[in-house]
């Protein structure tokens, strides 16, 4: 890639009319879903009068911090036990300047901001970074994962639904791919035949699953089950700012679930994601109130941490022209 080249490229057209159909389906389901629960916006402005403020407040600094704490944390020591010799401030700065860029992308396509930033500024080899970026999303997967079993074990027997077992075995499946050498090796192999230049990309993207012990992994599959109980507790904390108790059980299956639903395809997972809590916490509060717990989800969990990195977003940038640690 041309060191020369613009900054701005990955907001080119391409990317700014993927980032329109993301919020553009933003908008549409959340619109689909005022007019399934027949609400307006007033009804959701009185629903918030109800919420206690101090508490979203303490969500919302929670949030943030976990988030930005955590996720440099844990991206820092997959750099470092790949060998890449970062300071922390350093992918604390990566993380902050990122930030409000991935709010700018469709949920999830966020990371390749950061693969690209890796390999210009960092030197990073194009497969060396996907890797790192892919097997610090994984423990994501993983963590979650973890704590939708959890819910659904504490659950009524009767009560989980196929589609979560489904969800579960696609982060257990995961799981066994991160231990299993020859499922690694097969992978790896099925790619070179398709061929050589794929062959080696897939090998150095797969790296960090080849080079690290068993027991590393297991400390990464810890970390990202940790990391993953910023959602529920942010969760808690606003269904109990509305004074709504709901069970244990209910709380990890369900918001895990609509977490999950909000992998989707549309702007910080927006729209799909107010759509699972309010349908699957039904019974727990009017619908008014379950939308606004579920906006202030989004914008506590996703826009807010985030948009806290926007005055690193100019020096993230120039690195990245640049290609060369600022």
């Amino acid at each position: 890639m041309d060191r020369q080249e613009s900054p701005s490229r990955g907001l080119g057209p391409q990317r700014l009319a993927s980032t329109a159909l993301a919020v553009g389906a933003s908008v549409l389901a959340l619109l689909l879903l005022f007019a399934l629960l027949d609400l307006d916006l007033s009804s959701l402005e009185d629903s918030l009068e109800r919420a206690s403020w101090p508490l979203v407040a303490i969500a919302a600094i929670l949030s943030a911090a976990m988030h930005i704490a955590g996720s440099t944390d844990k991206l820092w020591r997959v750099l470092s036990a790949m060998g890449l010799s970062l300071e922390w401030r350093q992918v604390l700065r990566i993380r902050l300047g990122s930030g409000p860029l991935r709010i700018l992308l469709p949920v999830d396509a966020g990371d390749l901001v950061n693969i690209v930033f890796l390999k210009r500024s960092e030197n990073l080899s194009l497969d060396a970074a996907s890797g790192a970026i892919l097997f610090d999303r994984g423990l994501n997967l993983i963590g979650t994962t973890f704590w939708l079993l959890a819910g659904l074990a504490l659950l009524k027997a009767e009560s989980p639904a196929p589609r979560a077992a489904l969800l579960a075995a696609i982060g257990l499946s995961y799981g066994l791919f991160l231990f299993s050498g020859p499922l690694q090796r097969l992978a790896m192999a099925g790619a070179r035949r398709v061929h050589h230049r794929v062959g080696r990309f897939v090998e150095g993207t797969l790296a960090p699953f080849q080079r690290f012990s068993a027991g590393r992994k297991l400390f990464f599959c810890a970390y990202g089950v940790l990391f993953q109980t910023r959602p529920l507790i942010v969760a808690w904390l606003l269904f109990l700012s509305f004074g709504i108790r709901v069970p244990a059980g209910e709380l990890v299956a369900w918001i895990t679930l609509s977490m999950f639903a909000g992998h989707l395809p549309t702007a910080m997972g927006m729209g799909p994601r107010e759509a699972a809590l309010v349908f699957l916490f039904s019974g727990a509060a009017p619908p008014a109130v379950l939308l606004s717990i579920g906006i202030l989800l989004t914008l506590l969990v996703h826009a807010l941490p985030m948009a806290v990195g926007l005055p690193w977003v100019p020096w993230y940038l120039r690195a990245m022209a640049r290609g060369t640690r600022a």
